[in-house]
């Protein structure tokens, strides 16, 4: 008996030490940077529906579950023991994260050598990929370990017929974390389950029945949630992309998601609908599309398929690439699917034709499987995650392989094995023109600032969105969340101007523009009169006043009034004229606006939209035209 075959449990023990260290440290990490705090998207849905389920009498919510539900309850049970923290639900990832090598071990040692699987061990400890999900709010650790604790549970009891209970519970409970899960459970446990098929499926029934029965308390049925329908119109429409693109009518947050899909399916066929009668009425319209354009559709599902066998972790809810520039840990040199995929479709192709077929069947049927319900809907880096893990065996199949052939010094059989490898790294590591790779982090950027926004953290969502718009300068919502960020932060400062300084009129003027900008109109007004009253004299002051009457008090009198005291203290001031100018115009006094205006051309000559608006004035007065582009500076 080899050193290897005698001390495997103790490597494995270390292999799963170095692990959790390792997880730790990067969980350190990430605890300092600005993704520990603030939730985005997914992850601030499931802690709403944790505090839903918190808040509910006897702990069930109302409604049917959009999302799985396994995670907020989750969630919700940690919360209940330690308070309203997120560090318990991590450190509870970064555990199971550390134990999805084990479980890679126990797998590969059903197939392959022991050496096989220690390395297939040491590469799930440091795929990057997969690790970085476990410090994240995010379900995808949990996905990738219950996969490979139910493909485990399979195999064994495939191997020995016994443990098909456990083994359909395994997948039941992962089809709470990841719904797909129940297709791969359900057929593997018909294929491989013979005479126990029953027990597999009981199992996968007593997992996933609870929560059909929440479902239908509620006078709707959903066997787990009702947003099948919603996910597979996404990534079989007109407009699909193959990643993560929501229809035009969606806002594309879980927040508004549900909401506007059942808006717009009812709006289509002119009733109210339940949850689950929305979500088939998106199966139907995806289902439509691909019997209308067949074509089309299976274009679709090749770049779909493509894209899974893809090097790039297409973003969703986080950015691999753009966490790297924050988290030290996850720029070393970790294991990548640009280097993974070749190796394992290398090692798929190898064992299979080494003649392991009749043993290791059932995780090409597993993989292949999962695989197809990302074709089948859409593709993002952290739906394809869960499968990796059942990749690693290969991979680590296809560098002993290699070894071997060095060793044993096969040099023809190392050339078509080198020439296999070549042709699947180009398969996966190839850029595809149809959906580039971006190195745009600016809808990144976006997203952290909008969840600084909802924590309470003005400056740090200034920071990210001002970020936003260096990268990408027409960014419209950035600016307009920047303006309005800003903006508050400034009325805190002014407010406290004003409280130290009472008296000082220039203070209760900027702070009466900046209430006005926030749509506080009576607040404003207040401070604009109260800055008129400590300083008749100050011009500005009586043209905000003005301009308040004008465009938010419906009080063309008061803001003539306003705008000719302004331009009485302050003549050469040429904005205060065009403002006086616009008064009279909209109130159909179009020689006196023409006045003004003209009087604002001689002391702004270069102004081209004043020129123009005299000229049309012009031409108005002689009933040709109507003026354009009138606005108050």
């Amino acid at each position: 008996m080899s050193f290897l075959e005698r001390r495997w449990p103790l490597l494995l023990a270390f292999i799963f030490l170095i692990g959790l260290a390792f997880r730790l440290g990067y969980l350190y990490q990430a605890s300092r940077t600005p993704f520990f705090r603030p939730l985005t998207l997914d992850s601030e849905a499931y802690e709403a529906k944790a505090s839903e389920i918190l808040s509910s009498p006897r702990f069930l919510p109302p409604g049917v579950f959009y999302q799985t539900p396994f995670y907020p309850y989750l969630l919700a049970f940690l919360h209940k023991m330690f308070g309203r923290t997120l560090l318990p639900i991590r450190l509870l990832q970064v555990v199971l994260g550390a134990s999805i090598p084990v479980l890679v071990f126990l797998l590969s040692r059903s197939y392959f050598s022991i050496p096989t699987s220690l390395l297939a061990a040491f590469i799930s400890v440091f795929y990057g990929p997969l690790l970085y999900e476990d410090a994240l709010g995010d379900k995808t650790t949990l996905a990738a370990f219950f996969f490979a604790l139910a493909a485990l549970a399979s195999a064994k009891a495939a191997g020995n017929h016994k443990g098909w209970l456990v083994a359909g519970f395994s997948w039941g409970l992962g089809a709470l974390v990841r719904e797909n899960f129940l297709l791969v459970g359900v057929v593997l446990s018909l294929i491989y389950g013979r005479k126990k098929v029953w027990l597999a499926l009981l199992g996968i029934l007593l997992a996933v029945l609870p929560v059909t029965l929440l479902n239908l308390r509620t006078g709707d049925f959903a066997l787990v949630t009702s947003q099948g329908g919603q996910n597979f119109y996404i990534g079989n429409n007109p407009q699909a992309t193959g990643g993560y693109a929501a229809p035009s009518f969606v806002r594309a947050t879980p927040e508004f998601e549900q909401e506007d899909f059942k808006k717009e399916a009812e709006a289509r066929v002119g009733k109210t609908l339940k949850p689950s009668e929305a979500s088939g009425f998106w199966l139907r319209e995806g289902l439509s599309f691909i019997l209308s354009h067949p074509g089309r559709a299976a274009l679709l599902d090749v770049k779909k398929a493509l894209l899974a066998l893809n090097a790039y972790e297409i973003p969703d809810n986080y950015n691999y690439g753009f966490l790297k520039h924050y988290l030290p840990l996850l720029r070393f040199p970790l294991f990548e699917f640009g280097v993974i995929g070749p190796l394992a479709l290398c090692g798929l192709f190898y064992a299979w034709r080494r003649g392991r077929e009749t043993k290791i069947s059932l995780l090409y049927v597993a993989i292949s499987l999962y695989a197809l319900t990302l074709v089948l809907f859409f593709v993002v880096g952290r739906y394809r995650a869960p499968v990796v893990p059942l990749l690693f065996p290969f991979a680590a199949f296809a560098i002993t392989h290699f070894v071997e052939k060095v060793s044993k010094r096969r040099w023809k059989g190392l050339a078509v094995l080198t020439a296999v490898l070549v042709i699947f790294g180009i398969l996966v590591n190839h850029r595809r023109a149809d959906y580039p790779i971006s190195k745009d982090f600016s809808r990144e950027h976006y997203m952290l600032g909008s969840a600084f926004r909802k924590a309470g953290l003005l400056p740090d969502a200034v920071r990210e969105w001002e970020a936003a718009l260096a990268e990408r300068p027409d960014y419209r919502e950035a600016l307009n969340n920047l303006t309005l960020a800003r903006n508050i932060i400034k009325e805190d400062s002014l407010r406290q101007a004003v409280l130290s300084s009472p008296l000082d009129a220039g203070a209760h003027l900027e702070y009466g523009v900046v209430l006005l900008d926030l749509q506080k109109d009576s607040l404003a007004l207040a401070e604009f009169q109260q800055a008129t009253r400590l300083n008749p004299s100050l011009g500005r002051a009586w043209d905000r006043l003005g301009f308040y009457y004008a465009t938010h008090g419906g009080n063309p009198a008061k803001a003539k009034e306003a705008l000719e005291r302004a331009v009485s203290l302050e003549p050469e001031n040429p904005t205060y004229w065009v403002n006086l100018g616009n008064c009279h115009y909209e109130s159909g006094e179009k020689k006196e606006a023409l006045a003004c205006w003209q009087k604002a051309l001689a002391l702004r000559p270069g102004d081209n939209i004043l020129q123009n608006n005299i000229q049309a004035l012009r031409k108005d007065m002689g009933n040709k035209v109507t003026p354009l582009g009138l606005s108050f500076p």
